[in-house]
């Protein structure tokens, strides 16, 4: 068998039963010579799950297939979830158990994540019997002595979900809801074309300039732009196409004639991933900055309002 040649599904079976499938769902490239797998099991908890598993060779499958079955300790079924008594244990068996398994973007892992361990500075080893709508407004309040409210409501929804897939569990949490408020941006000003030019104008670092252009001229999301990579770009028809992908999924945004070739030439020398060893959150403050220096402040959130409302003026 050549590997132009699509390679039958590779089981995994425990006493006569298939608990874990892998399958060939991408061909391979004159760069990439492997197939694409994906693979699909049952969780512990009875959920299916799809992962990715990345190009490989067929002799490889299986030993990979074995390694993320050893990570989420599926091989001998070890769990136990009313052993769990803390807030603590609750968040890493939820993450472990139900975020690292799913097929969502590493985006989204990643604020899920970020959200669990800044909950878990916070009351780590409070167990949850304590845990109460009082108890979660106390930890919000402090939350909110460091950070903006839209960031403290992303942090609190990994709580939040973190107790619901509990319950569904079966771990003993007590019964009570939370409402969690979502934030207020802080940002309300929308710039005009020519404060925005302005601005580009005044950027020395060419990635933070790049970056700047791209989410001005396509409304892309800060973790959009900062996740971009060159192959994301296609040149299609006499114009340019560029694949986002961001909290809503994957999705294709248009670049005209003129921007495709500004894109194109300034990142001629920059690496695969464009903004790699870039802080989204510092760049946009970086912009906010500058952007005092010629009237009121906006950063990478008022380009995407910026954009909507060229559009919008089109018709």
């Amino acid at each position: 068998m050549t590997e132009e040649t699509k390679p039958k599904p590779i089981y995994i079976t425990a006493t006569n039963k298939k608990i874990a499938a892998a399958y060939a769902n991408r061909s391979p490239t004159k760069r990439q010579p492997y197939w694409s797998w994906k693979m699909r099991f049952k969780g512990p908890c009875g959920k299916e799950h799809t992962i990715s598993l990345g190009r490989c060779s067929l002799n490889d499958v299986s030993a990979k297939m074995f390694e993320q079955m050893k990570q989420r300790q599926m091989a001998n079924a070890n769990y136990d979830y009313t052993e769990i008594h803390t807030v603590g244990n609750l968040l890493r068996a939820w993450y472990e158990n139900e975020i690292v398994p799913a097929d969502l973007s590493s985006r989204t892992k990643d604020i899920y994540k970020r959200g669990a361990k800044t909950i878990v500075d916070e009351i780590d080893e409070l167990p949850l019997s304590l845990l109460s709508k009082l108890r979660v407004i106390q930890l919000r309040n402090t939350l909110l002595d460091t950070y903006s409210s839209t960031t403290v409501h992303t942090r609190l929804q990994a709580l939040q979900f973190a107790i619901n897939w509990g319950r569904k569990m079966k771990i003993p949490i007590p019964d009570f809801k939370f409402k969690n408020k979502r934030g207020t941006p802080k940002e309300h000003y929308t710039p005009t074309q020519e404060e925005v030019g302005k601005v580009l104008s005044r950027i020395r670092d060419l990635p933070l300039m790049v970056a700047t252009f791209i989410a001005w001229q396509t409304g892309a999301r800060v973790g959009e732009v900062f996740n971009l990579k060159r192959s994301d770009f296609v040149k299609h028809k006499g114009y340019g196409k560029v694949l986002m992908d961001g909290k809503t999924g994957p999705r294709w945004v248009t670049l005209n004639k003129c921007n495709w070739m500004v894109i194109q030439y300034a990142i001629h020398d920059f690496p695969e991933e464009l903004f790699s060893g870039m802080s989204p959150s510092n760049s946009s403050t970086d912009v906010g900055d500058i952007s005092e220096e010629f009237g009121p402040r906006f950063t990478f959130q008022a380009l995407r309002r910026l954009r909507s409302k060229t559009l919008i003026e089109r018709g």
